[in-house]
Order: C-alpha cells, then structure tokens, then sequence
C-alpha cells in the first residue's frame, strides 16, 4: 500500500511489528519482519535501518528533520550524528537491491532528507499505434487480495528463513589482553606473523623516532629488530613469516621501503616511495608482490601501487577520483584474488572499499562522515574487521566479505586504530587513549609542567573565569563531557554536549561560557549559563573553526569559520542568535578580543595581528600548525613559540608589541591544545599530550 501523507513529527514512535507492509518499485517491505524482498529475494534489515525507510516512506516525499527521525526511531534518547549517518548510508544501499534504484535518500542541508520514489515512465497507448489495447478491470474480491498477500509473504518468509540458516556465525570475544604490549613509549602498527607465533610493532617516543620490535606471544622481553638512523614504522610480514617490510621516514624526502631477516639480519631497501613521507605495505599470499601507498606525482592524491619484487616494476592499483584525498592501508585477501583499503574523502568523510585484483570490479563496503576507521581481512578470509572510532562510540565491528549485516564485536573506551589478524581468530588493534594529563606551568621557573589531580579526566580543552573558576573538556573512561571547579575544588562534571567539544571560553564576567561542538553537519557553538543550563545555539556553515571570544560587553560572540573559499571571522549577537554576519574578509581565524582591540591569526602565516584598522601584525608566532595556542590575558599576548624548534616555549609580547619575553618551556612543541592562565598565580594550564598508543590482542571465535 501507499502510504498517505500524514505529520511526521506529531506521530508516534515506530513499532515495527504494527507496521503495514508496503511496496518501494519493485521492492516489498515487511517492517513487522525486517524484511525486504525482490522477487523470491529477501534481506534481513537491521530494526533501525528498517524504522528509518519507514518514516521516510511514511513522509510522502516531505523532508524529515533529523530530530524527527530521532524521536521516531530512537525513542528520542540522545544519539551523536554519528548513528543518524551510519543509518541513512544503510537505507540509501537498500535502493541498489534492485536493477533499476527504486527510490533515493535527497539530504536537505541543515535541515534533515527526503525520500523521491522513481517511478518507471509508461509509454501512453494511444500514441502508440501498435500498443495492445487496456485489459478489462476486474474486481478483487477480499479473498483473493488476501490470497495473493499470503503468497508474497509466504515467498518472503521462505526466503527469509532460507537467508537466516546461511548467515554467517558472528564472531566473539573468547579472550582479550588489553593493553598486551603497553609501555610508556607509544607502540603502533601491530603486525602479526602469518604462522601465530611473533608480532612485529612500532615503537619509540614519538611518531618520528621509532623502531621496529618483535615479541614472541607465548611470551618473553621484545627484541629490536632494526637499528635505523631515521623513523622505522609499517612493518609487513612474509607468507613464510620469515622477512619483514617495513617503512623508513625521513622528513622532507620520499619513504624508502626496506626488508630485513627474521629474527635478526641486515636490512635492505626493495623499493622507494616516488613522493609520500610515509606508507603502509601489504604481501601478496606469493611473497612476490607488495602494495604500497604512494602519490604519482606532487599535488596528487595517493593511491595503492603493486611493486614486483622479481624486477622491481610498479603499478597503479587504485584511481581515486578528483574528491579523493587518498587511498591507503591496504589488505590483501587471504586467496589473493581481492585487496581491501580506504579511501580519505576529506571533509566528506572516508570509505573502506574492495576491489577485485583480478577483474578490477570495486565496491563500497562502508562509509563515514567523519571519525577513523581501519579494517583488514581475517585469515579465513570469509570477514573483514573492521575498527571504528568517533566521538565517544570507539567500536570493533565484523562484514561479511560476500555482503549482508556487520555486527558490533566491542565497544571500547579507547579510540581503536589499526588492526592485524592471524590464525587461530588471533586480532592485535592499537589502542590510543583520547585527550592527556592536566599539567601547569610556572612562567620563569624554567620547571617542567607539573601534573594536576583531575580524578582520572583525560582533558582537552581549558579556561577560567576572572574568579578562578576552571572550565575543561575531556574524557572520563568512555564518557565525553564538561566538567567545572571552584578556585579550590575537584573538578565535577556539569554536562554532556552532543558532540565534540573545545574552544572553550568564558564570559568577561564569568557568568556564561560558549565552546565550539562539532556536530556531523557542521559546527555549532551552544551557549551556557555557569550551571550548564543552554541559553543560545549559535549554527555556522563552515567546515572546521579556530578559537571564539565574547566582545568586551558580553552581548555577542565572535569566532571563525572554514568555508569554501577559506577562513574567515563571524560575529552573532545574543539577542537575534539565528542571525550571524562575517566581519572579516576571507583570510583570517581565531579572534581573540582586549576591549575594543580585535586580534587574529593570518591564514597560513605565522603570528598574531591586530586587525580592527589596518592589519598590523604584532608577534612572530605561533605558526599556522599551532594556531590554536594563543591567548590576551591583561596586556599581553601568550602563544606557542617555535622560531627556535630544539626549544620550544611559551612566549609573552605587549599587545602593542615590543620585546619578546620567554615564560616556560613548551614540552615537545606541542600544538594540539587551548590552554588558560590561572588569574591569581599566573601559571599557564594546558593539556600535555598522551603520546601513548598500546597494542592489545584478542582471540575471536565463531558462534
């Protein structure tokens, strides 16, 4: 049946099971079974997957808001954008069960999506000379109607059945060692030897200083396998277990690709990178081929290349398209007949995708709008896993290689990154543990940062109020929220946004607080009261933003959007909160305000200007990587300073310039963080960075 038009946001809650069947083309829905059905075809369609078509279905081609399908599918409980996306990506793959799409999801900007149904055009008979003359109506009587619909769902049903016994057993947990092999140095790139006895990893203290190390899994101290001058990441096993591959980076230079015996032996290069710093590599089940990530040539986007060990020819694998950003982390399937990668779609998000080596057919296996994902074939090759991590829903997640469901395996408190598979259901995935320790520094001491007691938050962002009252963002094991102190008190959490949040920022008078939260259709900045109860939501159209700042009266908020056409600073006043003007032209981010003084950054030059008359810049940092790190506090401007890199500080200039003064040292010239001064000592606040990534190892088995 069609399906008459009705208010979507007035009706109530979907329940499946008094759903009435109804038809999309050719395609037959049975909601109260989560089926949908071609011909003797069925699919088993997730409960929310299946809530979701009905109330875009139900609309009649009227858009749906995102809070409507929320309220109908969720039951209204508070869900990131995460969930709405994962959910439309499955509906709108539902229109290609059918040769011909039956219908499409229209996403509505801003606003929410639509379903368009297509109709196929019939030719019209009486233009048509040849055309055969209309059949007789004839009358259905109650009987035969349900005759025949007792037919479509018998055939449906049987079809169903017949799917349900040929599902795949979902994997499960049987053993978990998380961390496995955690230190205080960061351990990344988990390779698991091809016959189950070693892992190879990365490891050192930072993202450019590592080796590569083996451990036995049955035991005993990591030995180091390689002792290369410059960074050594990415290592790939042999089929016969008894070389390795692995990456050397050397900044400013393209990766050079080396092998080295197992257990020891001296390593040798096998190949070079044409113009990517870094790469990951994949065997092929022969040992003869290796793929690799790589650029054709400057300004162009990676790709996977095959490179033939025997006489060293290289090839394009993958083509990614003029919106692609790069195609990486290959995975060869265990027979040698598929390779599975992503592809980086930039701030359309990212896809994991298998393609066929031996006809080149390529295929969609899933697709984000934004987070991390990483996936690689189990041994077996009937799976692929799949890590997923975004905002706080970090989870590890089974497809199916020939199609059909994924099911969820974990839900993790830690961001979950690479993976490796071996025998005997043996998975190894990076562990990555979201924002750091809270520390302070004491300008002119010339002390290390001193950690702060957060009760076990993991902060990100930071600031306080002229009375001393401390504002952060940050993680409590899985949760993600806002938490708040008194001058003396333990911190407490006040609320949970609906997405990430940072760019904290007090009122001048401490009475409110604004932070930019980013949501899967852009940013908004919520607006508090100092109890955390929402005063304003402020929606802009950008795609990422520096800093905010309140003017001096408090009355409006400034803070930069990145558009199409580059960066650029907005201004919204409280009293109309819908309506927002850019006060700048396109070049400049991250105001900062000191009365009627306005402070910015350039775009892609280093240091801070004033700009409200002729642009005049005042300070020579922090450059554009750390444009985040700077603040007004008095009369003076405190930034990132690297203009000498082996000793990074925090630095300090009069808002009207002058002479550079030297504060505190900034370990590690950090550059991901908003930091505060703490108003009576005058110690910077910040978040230190945890460059701590462990490896954990699980046993998966098939129920």
């Amino acid at each position: 049946m069609n399906y008459s038009s009705r208010n979507v946001k007035a009706a109530p809650a979907i329940s499946l099971a008094e759903e009435e069947d109804f038809s999309l083309g050719p395609l037959r829905l049975l909601p109260s079974a989560r089926q949908i059905c071609l011909g003797d075809r069925s699919e088993t369609v997730e409960p929310r997957v299946m809530q979701v078509l009905v109330v875009l279905a139900r609309a009649e081609g009227q858009v749906v808001s995102r809070e409507q399908l929320i309220d109908r599918c969720w039951g209204g409980r508070i869900v990131g954008d995460d969930a709405v996306n994962n959910a439309i990506v499955k509906v709108r793959a539902l229109s290609g069960l059918s040769e011909e799409p039956s219908f499409e999801i229209e996403t509505i900007p801003r606003v929410g999506y639509r379903l368009r149904r297509f109709r196929p055009e019939r030719a019209n008979p009486a233009a048509d000379p040849g055309a055969l003359p209309a059949a007789p109506l004839r009358r259905w009587s109650w009987r035969r109607t349900a005759l025949a619909a007792a037919i479509v769902i018998t055939s449906c049903a049987v079809a169903g059945l017949y799917s349900y016994l040929h599902r795949e057993p979902e994997w499960i947990v049987a053993d978990s060692q998380q961390p496995f092999i955690g230190t205080p140095s960061m351990e990344d790139d988990p390779a698991l030897a091809p016959d189950g006895t070693m892992i190879a990893y990365s490891a050192g203290p930072g993202i450019n200083n590592r080796h590569i190390y083996l451990r036995l899994l049955n035991g005993g101290d990591p030995i180091r396998l390689t002792q290369d001058a410059y960074d050594a990441g990415a290592p790939a096993w042999s089929p016969d277990s008894r070389m390795i591959a692995y990456v050397i980076f050397q900044a400013g230079h393209p990766c050079r690709i080396m092998e080295i015996p197992v257990p020891a032996g001296q390593p040798h290069q096998i190949g070079q990178c044409r113009i990517s710093e870094r790469s990951n590599l994949a065997f092929d089940p022969s040992g003869h081929v290796l793929f690799f990530s790589d650029a054709p040539v400057r300004g162009t986007a990676d790709r996977i290349l095959k490179l033939d060990l025997d006489n060293g020819h290289v090839s394009a694998v993958t083509h990614p398209g003029g919106n692609a950003v790069a195609d990486g982390s290959p995975s060869v399937s265990p027979d040698g007949g598929a390779l599975l990668y992503d592809r980086d779609l930039g701030e359309q998000g990212s896809q994991i995708r298998l393609m066929s080596l031996s006809g080149g057919a390529d295929r969609l296996v899933a697709a984000f709008d934004s987070g991390d994902a990483n996936a690689t074939f189990s041994t077996d090759g009937s799976s692929i896993f799949l890590s997923r991590s975004h905002d706080a829903d970090n989870s590890l997640w089974a497809y199916p290689v020939q199609g059909g469901e994924p099911w969820r395996i974990i839900s993790s408190g830690e961001h979950l990154g690479r993976l490796s598979a071996g025998p005997n259901g043996l998975l190894a995935i990076e562990l990555a543990y979201p924002g750091g320790q809270l520390v302070a520094v004491t300008p002119h001491s010339d002390q290390p940062p001193r950690p702060i007691n957060s009760g076990g938050l993991r902060t990100w962002c930071v600031d306080y109020a002229p009375d001393g009252t401390f504002l952060a963002t940050g993680w409590h094991s899985a949760t993600f929220g806002i938490w708040i102190s008194g001058a003396n008190g333990p911190l407490r959490e006040l609320l949970r946004p609906e997405g990430l949040a940072c760019a904290i920022r007090w009122s001048p008078d401490g009475t409110r607080f604004a932070f930019v939260e980013w949501r899967g259709h852009g940013i908004e900045v919520p607006v508090m009261t100092r109890g955390g109860e929402p005063i304003a939501r402020l929606r802009y159209p950008g795609f990422g933003s520096g800093l905010l700042d309140w003017t001096a009266d408090g009355k409006s908020i400034l803070t930069s959007q990145q558009e199409k056409l580059g960066w650029r600073i907005w201004r919204t006043d409280l009293a109309t909160p819908d309506k927002s003007a850019p006060i700048t032209p396109y070049g400049w981010l991250s105001p900062r305000v000191h009365g009627t003084m306005l402070f910015a950054e350039k775009d892609g030059v280093p240091g801070i200007w004033r700009i409200d008359g002729v642009p005049r810049r005042v300070t020579d940092g922090p450059v554009p990587e750390a444009s985040d790190v700077y603040t007004v506090a008095g009369d003076r401007l405190i930034y990132s300073d690297t203009t000498d890199p082996d000793h990074p500080t925090f630095s300090a200039q009069n808002i009207n310039g002058g002479p550079k003064e030297r504060l505190a040292p900034l370990p590690n010239g950090q550059v991901d963080f908003v930091f505060g001064i703490e108003p009576k000592s005058g110690a910077i606040v910040y978040t230190q960075g945890l460059d701590d990534i462990d490896i954990g190892l699980l046993r998966l088995v098939r129920r």
